[in-house]
């Protein structure tokens, strides 16, 4: 409960501590904290997210990440991860002009980026994710016929607690 808790302050500090900057200028103290520390503090927050989780101690937080139905929802944000920067170069390449830069216009250009990212990286796991995820399990399933079943599902390790 005690490092539930620190993550949750330290991941909470990774993500407020930029309001600093938002607000105005913050304190060479304050920049020089921050740079320092908040990704490794993020990482840290995050490390004990998944040390908890496959420990056994995750609770709602392990069920919920562990749903089945998210997986095609995880392959599909990822691919949207890796398509975005050619969606970008391509709109950074279309702009012949300056642009104006109120909020409105650059949460349409987000949006936009987004749902082009979205519809790219659909095509992207149609194309090349499914039919390669199919012949891997095609070729496991030959590869490990003395087990009980084929690994449609990952192996999750679980860590008894100290």
């Amino acid at each position: 409960c005690f490092f539930w808790g620190v993550a949750f302050l330290a991941g909470g500090f990774s993500l407020i501590a930029v309001r600093f900057w938002v607000v105005g200028t913050p304190g060479p103290q304050w920049a020089i904290l921050y740079a320092a520390l908040q990704r490794p503090v993020w990482s840290l927050a995050i490390g004990w997210l998944l040390f908890a989780c496959c420990s056994g101690h995750g609770g709602i937080i392990s069920t919920v990440l562990g749903c089945r139905q998210l997986v095609p929802l995880s392959r599909l944000s990822y691919a949207v991860y890796l398509c975005h920067a050619y969606v970008l170069y391509a709109n950074s390449r279309a702009i012949h002009e300056r642009k104006e830069a109120s909020h409105f216009s650059i949460f349409r250009d987000a949006a936009a980026v987004l749902l082009f990212s979205t519809v790219l990286a659909l095509a992207v796991a149609a194309l090349f994710e499914a039919p390669i995820v199919a012949i891997q399990r095609i070729v496991l399933r030959r590869i490990c016929k003395d087990t009980a079943g084929p690994p449609d599902r990952p192996v999750i390790l679980k860590i008894s607690p100290v």
